[in-house]
């Protein structure tokens, strides 16, 4: 995969962990698997474009619209390397690094993996 593709790529996620839907849509297969880890209520596998923008628009509602992620470059070809954050009511903040791994198969994001690296922040921030 070429910087430019993995550039346009991580903006798009970033868009979409921020709110915009759209250009998401843009770059994503419409199989898409997004793997998200934890025993939590976003965790699981997010399965089709919409399925995707469901799970990213709970983030955002559960959130109370707060979750922001930021990149910090990529770690590798395929490895996207964001630092988030958010609040919750009842659930304190969160303030996590995180990579996702991404699969691109004919120019479009087929398969996505969440990895925080602090699972269980995560799993308590986002726990029922």
């Amino acid at each position: 995969m070429t910087n430019e593709a993995m550039d346009r790529i991580r903006d798009a996620l970033v868009k979409a962990e921020n709110g915009d839907a759209d250009a998401l849509r843009a770059v994503l297969d419409r199989a898409v698997v997004w793997h998200t880890p934890g025993n939590n209520l976003t965790g699981g596998d997010h399965m089709g474009t919409e399925q995707t923008i469901v799970h990213l628009r709970e983030q955002q509602r559960l959130s109370g619209g707060t979750l922001r992620v930021e990149p910090h470059g990529s770690k590798d070809a395929a490895t996207i390397v964001l630092h988030a954050t958010a609040q919750r009511e009842g659930h304190g903040k969160l303030d996590l690094d995180e990579e996702i791994r991404v699969k691109v198969e004919n120019g479009k994001i087929a398969e996505l993996w969440t990895r925080p690296r602090d699972i269980a922040a995560w799993d308590k921030f986002w726990s029922p």
